[in-house]
């Protein structure tokens, strides 16, 4: 049984009466006394056969009982390696984590950050790079690592308060490195904390109190230690090195707080516990207790104006069913031939003003796009997948036809929770042949999921009350009715129609619905489909598994979406189930990509080195464009802004990726190996006004970069990947910055056909970056020289084009 199952009329509202009675009780102690969390940051030193009897085999129980007797509401660690947070998951109760390894999805260190489920809900989580390009996997500056941090929002179970943590590790060489990461830090919190939310920041620093990083931070926030109503506990230092007998004199491991009343530091300890003359770690925890002010901490509503401006409208859709008004936003696509519609559904307690990441994306695309009311939010009759909700799909479907360039063989429908859950039922009652179904963290089964959300004491089981209530009492029935597993399967409708299926492996614990609801429906489909084929169904013993362990048993290598680690993927033709590493969240990046819309992406799992400029280091640049095209892809991003072919920019020998190309292959070789692909899109730089005179040199040391790449692997005896050089972009002189970029165009355009020469002599891609976006260059760039987000997507289609052409699996 994977939830609650009862056809009971009454229990159900005594049920409700007593847990709501049990829950105002709880509330009531908590708002009457101020609650102590327990936060602790811990650098578990990874493992190593070199550390001998203090390797890791040897220290982890000591180390996991050490954290389950001090029971820190939240935990950071530093130099995690996968096989030690499997044993922590494995062994801390009530735990659950977040955060990327640094070499990407599940690979490499990782500054994970664990959470006690049963005080906190995990509301959003992010991994960036510490380095100029902080959206892709890429090592920083002068650091002699790659270098991540790790934040999430959590908000408190009981109270409601939110707050944001943020837990890294810094590099122990590159000074540079860790000045400019703590700034970068810095800034990401200015970036996400736009309610004013208290913070902590913690990690290993691998720098001393008086340091630039530690001043730096200690100037927006405080440490901890300083800050602390009691007397600092333990040593003064952090760092043991192992040495038992020696005194922890280096401290380089802090906890900051935000300044002011909203966190209050109690206590402050450096914990110094050992077995046996050892340390569990060759770092000390540092450790306290804080009390948060009490208040209510709930987003404010964001104004639809400030979500959907142009280039959407709002529409008025009359129902076909009942005649009342259905809003909805709307994007029509500009091009003269028909484009693809997507029909974006909003979430449980959404409604069609809701912001939607996948607007923008459909946007970037230039597809049709619409994001319908279909009743707003799920507490009424009317809602909840109701004939009038599958009515409201229609009928948004045939204004988009009516109002747009829409290909009617082209239709797409993605929803993300109870936008999942209408995506299910709209498969098993639309009678518009839609294309593909694209059902993210669904509802299945509303029944189970009723008596899931009364077991959770979560809101949800009060709005499905509502939309169940007829007389005052409840109609129990319309739990069956409004379940999706349990809908007739609409085989003559389906039977070219693509329905994919995806849910984060720890839904049900951070979020609100079991991941069960995905597979059983996945089940369901696939034995309508193909009746007795057990071997394309899920196991129950699958499903046990991942509903407990909320992991899975590594077979062969790793695959990654979006950057996650795929736990377990199904598919037939026509369908396809995919448990990835997450919660109750969609990735917005590939959830555009994976339908059958287009074929401009590829699926294959291919590894690619991106070496580019300010083009490719933006944040919208085109190595992330091109990681949402290729969602299973592995890329290294080495995009430096001001990086050239061969010449030291302004004076920088960092800028000159002659002199830096071995260390950019050393960075990729570290995170996969030897890579399927390598895109060169540089020159932009080298054609300056300050170079006007030099641009004899720039062919050459083009020929120059490719010999040092082929040199690198063939030295080694490995086989050269795939290199392919993408040319400059054009530069829109009349917007360029004069007289820096004076002539930059004409140089470029000068330089392409030799570009083009040598990329033939040396049998490696070419891609005219210039002449693809030439035509309308003045919409293509923000200034002249830094293209749009668009041009930025134009210029990774083209390389995908390349990828799809050149296959090399």
């Amino acid at each position: 049984m994977y939830g609650y199952i009862s056809s009971n009329n009454t229990k159900p509202q005594l049920l409700r009466k007593a847990l709501w009675l049990i829950g105002f009780l709880f509330c009531l102690s908590g708002q009457l006394k101020a609650q102590t969390a327990g936060i602790m940051t811990y650098n578990i030193r990874l493992d190593v056969a070199s550390d001998g009897e203090n390797r890791w085999d040897n220290r982890k129980e000591i180390f996991a009982g050490q954290i389950k007797f001090y029971d820190p509401m939240v935990l950071g660690l530093q130099e995690a390696l996968p096989n030690q947070v499997a044993y922590l998951d494995t062994n801390l109760q009530n735990y659950r984590h977040i955060g990327q390894g640094r070499d990407g999805g599940s690979r490499g260190e990782a500054c994970v950050i664990f959470y006690d489920t049963t005080r906190l809900a995990m509301l959003q989580q992010k991994t960036f790079w510490l380095s100029e390009t902080p959206a892709v996997v890429s090592k920083g500056w002068d650091a002699s690592y790659i270098r991540i941090c790790t934040y999430g929002l959590f908000s408190d179970i009981k109270t409601k308060k939110r707050f944001w943590v943020f837990n890294t590790h810094l590099d122990n060489n590159g000074a540079l490195a860790r000045k400019n990461g703590i700034s970068l830090i810095l800034q990401e919190i200015k970036n996400v904390n736009t309610d004013n939310l208290p913070v902590i920041v913690m990690g290993d620093f691998n720098d001393t109190p008086g340091s630039e990083p530690v001043a730096t931070i200690k100037q927006v926030m405080s440490d901890a230690r300083d800050v602390s109503t009691t007397k600092p506990f333990g040593p003064s230092g952090t760092f043991n090195n192992f040495e038992f007998d020696k005194p922890v004199t280096f401290l380089i491991d802090y906890i900051f707080v935000s300044k002011g009343d909203e966190i209050t530091v109690t206590k402050h300890a450096v914990l110094s516990d050992s077995y046996n003359r050892h340390y569990p770690s060759d770092h000390l925890p540092v450790y306290i207790q804080v009390v948060f002010k009490p208040g209510n901490s709930k987003a404010p509503a964001e104004p639809a104006a400030e979500i959907w401006s142009k280039p959407f409208t709002q529409a008025e859709i009359v129902s076909s069913a009942d005649k009342q008004i259905q809003k909805a936003w709307f994007y029509p696509t500009t091009q003269q031939k028909p484009q693809p519609l997507v029909i974006s559904l909003h979430t449980w307690s959404g409604d069609y003003n809701q912001a939607d990441p996948l607007a923008a994306e459909a946007v970037l695309r230039d597809w049709n796009y619409i994001h319908p009311d279909f009743r707003g939010q799920n507490t009424s009759p009317e809602a909840c997948v109701s004939d009038l909700v599958m009515s409201d799909l229609e009928d948004a479907i045939a204004y988009a036809i009516s109002h747009g360039h829409v290909d009617p063989a082209n239709v797409h429908i993605v929803g993300v929770s109870g936008g999942g859950y209408a995506t299910l039922a709209a498969y098993m009652r639309l009678k518009y042949p839609v294309k593909s179904f694209n059902a993210w963290v669904p509802i299945s089964d509303l029944a189970n999921w009723y008596y899931e959300s009364i077991g959770r004491k979560q809101k949800y089981a009060g709005d499905i009350e509502k939309v169940i209530t007829k007389n005052g009492a409840f109609d129990m029935t319309e739990l069956t009715k409004r379940s999706p597993i349990k809908m007739k399967y609409p085989a003559a409708l389906r039977k070219n129609a693509v329905l994919n299926i995806y849910a984060g492996v720890h839904d049900g614990y951070t979020g609100s619905v079991p991941i069960s609801q995905s597979m059983l429906f996945y089940n369901r489909i696939v034995k309508e489909v193909y009746p007795g084929d057990v071997k394309k169904l899920v196991p129950d013993s699958v499903i046990q598994q991942l509903l407990s362990r909320q992991t899975s048993i590594p077979k062969g290598k790793p695959t990654t979406i979006g950057g996650r680690l795929i736990h377990l993927q199904k598919s037939t033709p026509l369908h396809s189930l995919t448990i990835f590493e997450g919660g109750h969240e969609m990735l917005p990046d590939p959830a555009l990509v994976l339908p059958p819309i287009d074929n401009n992406k590829t699926l294959k799992p291919f590894t690619i080195l991106t070496i580019g400029d300010s083009n490719g280091a933006a944040e919208d640049g085109w190595p992330v464009q091109l990681q949402k095209l290729a969602p299973y892809s592995f890329i290294v991003n080495k995009s430096i802004s001001g990086n050239t072919i061969g010449f030291d920019n302004n004076g920088q020998a960092g800028l000159n990726t002659i002199t830096n190309i071995n260390r950019y292959l050393n960075e990729a070789s570290h995170s996969f190996g030897t890579p399927d692909y390598i895109f060169i899109c540089l020159g932009t730089n080298d054609t300056k006004a300050v170079f006007k005179d030099r641009q004899g040199e720039v062919v050459a040391n083009l020929q120059t970069l490719i010999d040092r790449i082929k040199g690198y692997y063939s030295d080694q005896k490995l086989k050269v990947p795939a290199i392919c050089f993408i040319t400059p972009a054009p530069v829109d002189q009349q917007k360029a910055e004069t007289p820096k970029y004076d002539g930059c165009d004409e140089r470029i355009r000068q330089n392409n056909e030799s570009f083009k020469a040598i990329a033939t002599r040396n049998q490696i891609g070419f891609i005219s970056c210039y002449d693809q976006l030439k035509a309308g260059i003045e919409t293509k760039t923000k200034d002249g020289v830094h293209l749009t987000a668009r041009a930025q997507f134009e210029l990774a289609s083209c390389v995908i084009g390349y990828i799809n052409q050149n296959k090399l699996r």
